[in-house]
């Protein structure tokens, strides 16, 4: 097909390294067509015949160039369209899914259909949606940004209309190509774009279930910005990242520089999500915040004083207190970085009671520990609780005591032999 009315002029003659996108513009539509080894695939629709005639270039040059279409074409398209080689930044191209971390918005439930299915060797396994789903999506976390060339699917049941998505964080996608009306079972779509994750959004199946066998992402490592120990360095004179510490770096390399050529900042500086943290510069991903035996965070995630727990922890909220909450009442905490409150101990203590002779009494009384109450004797702690410690002190009514301090309760006064304890009464006799 490639050979078929080519005008080579005085360019060289095309050589095929691995593969050839070539992209036809209509002014309605875009044609696709991939050579893989002896394969030419056409994702093409609305072509009633004929072969394309394209100027012979080199693999990784990008040009435009005037082309000829051999054969009669549809009325609604022109006869005149363009052809445009894409330049490839990758020297090889690799798979860059193979057994790499992948997901689906359902499968059948057995061992043979996962979402891992696409992305291992095995021809004989493939993922399927669930029983009964004709739509939906798969998904692969290439576990670094790539620079992505295409992508390969081989389709055990294909979608009738699917698009190829990217995306830098794994929440906000974009679409790099469409297809409608797909009517084969192997499909080749360019990406040519810088990303982590890649999706196979899938509208309707072309038959009862969507099953895909393969999918192959081809691209290469971000040239000269590998990471070592979790950091983009420098590359010879180039500075890689300057992302600061609480944040990691997308697209290491795309540096900002002021007027004196010196780095300043970055347009890849994606923030640490919550739980999480970075420290240092030029991070290539976050770390999860860890928990202490004292159920504590690390000063890198929270610095929430005591009687506060962190909600949010991570470094979006390690250098303010808008992420901490306040130890709800009966509840405290100690030191900072605390991940949660502790309800308030109660104790049941033997208190001694005087008498106004030489005898003794004695009364079992429950009292908050000091963390939770600092109430004096004769009241009650009404709010007791770190946040709360000393605000909570009641008043005995009449007839009522607490010996001590941190109190939870008042007792009733007692009588013996008509006369009051001295923890309720000091009258005097004949009064």
């Amino acid at each position: 097909v490639m050979e078929a009315g080519i005008d080579r002029g005085s360019f060289g003659t095309y050589t095929a390294a691995d593969w050839l996108e070539v992209r036809v513009r209509w002014p309605d539509q875009v044609v696709e067509y991939v050579h893989e080894g002896s394969l030419m695939h056409s994702s093409a629709v609305g072509l009633a015949s004929g072969t394309i005639g394209v100027h012979a270039a080199l693999a990784n040059q990008s040009r435009v160039y005037d082309s000829t279409f051999v054969g009669e074409p549809d009325s609604a398209l022109s006869t005149d369209p363009g052809v445009s080689l894409h330049s490839m930044p990758c020297a090889s191209l690799t798979d860059l899914a193979l057994h790499k971390f992948a997901n689906a918005s359902s499968s059948l439930a057995d061992t043979h259909h996962g979402p891992d299915k696409p992305v291992d060797t095995a021809q004989e396994t493939y993922w399927r949606t669930a029983t009964g789903v004709r739509s939906g999506w798969w998904a692969v976390d290439l576990g670094a940004v790539y620079h992505l060339e295409r992508v390969r699917v081989v389709w055990q049941a294909r979608a009738a209309n699917f698009s190829v998505e990217i995306s830098d964080n794994g929440t906000a996608w974009s679409v790099e190509a469409a297809v409608t009306n797909n009517m084969f079972n192997l499909s080749h779509l360019p990406v040519h774009s810088l990303a982590r994750h890649l999706k196979i959004s899938m509208g309707a199946a072309a038959g009862s279930l969507l099953g895909i066998v393969q999918v192959q992402v081809f691209g290469c490592a971000v040239e000269g910005c590998e990471a070592t120990s979790g950091k983009y360095g420098h590359d010879g004179a180039r500075i890689c990242s300057v992302c600061p510490p609480g944040s990691y770096d997308i697209r290491p390399g795309s540096l900002m520089f002021n007027s004196g050529g010196v780095a300043g900042s970055s347009q890849s500086c994606v923030p640490c999500p919550a739980w999480s943290y970075s420290a240092g510069v030029g991070n290539q991903q976050c770390v999860s915040c860890g928990i202490s035996k004292q159920h504590r965070f690390g000063r890198e995630c929270s610095s929430c004083p005591r009687s506060k727990f962190s909600a949010s922890p991570g470094a979006a909220t390690v250098s303010h207190t808008d992420g901490c909450t306040t130890c709800p009442e009966s509840s405290y905490n100690t030191g900072q970085g605390n991940f949660g409150c502790t309800d308030c101990p109660v104790t049941p203590t033997l208190q001694i009671l005087g008498s106004h002779d030489s005898s003794s009494r004695q009364l079992t009384v429950d009292k908050f520990g000091p963390e939770c109450s600092s109430c004096p004797p004769d009241t009650r702690d009404t709010a007791p609780g770190g946040a709360t410690r000393g605000r909570g002190c009641a008043r005995c009514e009449l007839y009522t005591f607490s010996p001590g301090w941190r109190n939870k309760e008042c007792h009733n006064c007692t009588v013996t032999d008509g006369v009051y304890g001295p923890e309720c009464s000091s009258c005097p006799p004949n009064t």
